[in-house]
């Protein structure tokens, strides 16, 4: 089966890009980051940002994934073989959330 990526880049940064993936939601991806430095991330993300867990986190062979919340922004943590480590806006109001994530990640070591 043939996969097309259909999403849309909303802005390459320095160390990972701003885009929308194929169900429209905004996403930050930085590529270069290996399973094992998922759980720390996520850890170092929750805490500087006031994220509460929701649910477990599951681990996958090729891919990882938690949700988190702030008030009534829901996003997730996620990591996968293919694009890395993954903040994602499960809804509407979590978009300045991935962006505030997405310019920390930038000047700070995850």
């Amino acid at each position: 089966m043939d996969r097309e990526d259909k999403s849309e880049l909303i802005e390459k940064l320095e160390k990972g890009v701003l885009l929308r993936n194929f169900s429209g939601q905004l996403t930050y991806e930085i590529n270069e980051r290996r399973y094992d430095q998922y759980k720390p991330a996520k850890k170092k993300i929750s805490k500087e940002f006031g994220l509460i867990p929701f649910g477990l986190t599951i681990n996958g062979a090729d891919e990882a994934f938690q949700t988190f919340l702030k008030g009534t922004k829901r996003i997730g943590i996620e990591w996968d073989v293919w694009s890395g480590l993954i903040f994602v806006a499960k809804n509407k109001q979590a978009e300045d959330l991935i962006q505030g994530i997405a310019a920390y990640c930038e000047v700070n070591e995850i």
